[in-house]
């Protein structure tokens, strides 16, 4: 017998039981995944591609980018929808387009609606 296998042979046993304690014991926990509270659905029928933010009082929260000529849907998270306070949608273009933003009335969104937001072309 070669000497690597013959040492090979001895430590075998010593890496299974080693793997076989690793495997043992609770399964790492999962990360929580949030079920989407709500669905933004944008329809973007401007000639620029948009940022899409949800605005809660001073704050800002970038939701994606809704291309333009599509419509796009965003899934709400429960902490961006929880609570009786209105938030407002609004579109910026990526790319120039300066002082074409567009603005939600407010709106209250409870757990589970769809909220559709059409942006106008320029």
């Amino acid at each position: 017998m070669r000497r690597g296998q013959e040492r090979w042979e001895r430590l075998a046993p010593a890496v299974v039981v080693l793997a076989m304690a690793g495997c043992s014991g609770h399964p790492p926990p999962t990360p929580p995944s949030p079920e989407p509270s709500g669905i933004l659905v944008v329809t973007n029928r401007s000639t620029w591609d948009m940022d899409v933010f949800l605005r809660r009082d001073a704050s800002r929260d970038w939701l994606g980018i809704a291309p333009n000529g599509k419509t796009t849907s965003f899934y709400l998270s429960p902490g961006e929808v929880v609570g009786p306070s209105q938030i407002r949608f609004q579109a910026a273009p990526i790319a120039g387009g300066r002082g074409n933003e567009v603005t939600t009335e407010p709106v209250v969104v409870q757990p589970n609606d769809t909220i559709t937001f059409d942006i106008p072309p320029p």
